[in-house]
């Protein structure tokens, strides 16, 4: 299993059970970051959706402000987007798809 990674405001890795092995079952995945915490909503092909947030992964210090730092597409399989080789290299939640 090679799973989606994200990362919060203090730049942690922290595994998710979405299984990146498994794109065919995928349709798209979107990145949010909000005061530093990434948040992935992941759609499936079967029309189901999962949102995942960083801040709740690590159950220790709940954001108490929500600002809003941007988003973007990681993966689209209709749309031709596969930024999960860049994404997976990152160093920090403030990464913008290559900025």
């Amino acid at each position: 299993m090679r799973p989606l990674e994200l990362m919060n405001y203090r730049n942690e890795r922290l595994n998710t059970d979405i299984d990146l092995d498994r794109l065919d079952e995928i349709s798209d995945i979107h990145i949010f970051v909000i005061s530093g915490d990434e948040i992935a909503t992941v759609f499936y092909n079967d029309k189901t959706t999962v949102t995942i947030d960083s801040d709740d992964l690590t159950k220790r210090n709940p954001r108490i402000n929500d600002c809003y730092d941007g988003c973007y597409i990681l993966y689209s399989a209709k749309m031709g987007i596969n930024r999960l080789d860049e994404f997976e290299r990152r160093e920090s939640s403030d990464w913008r798809c290559g900025e």
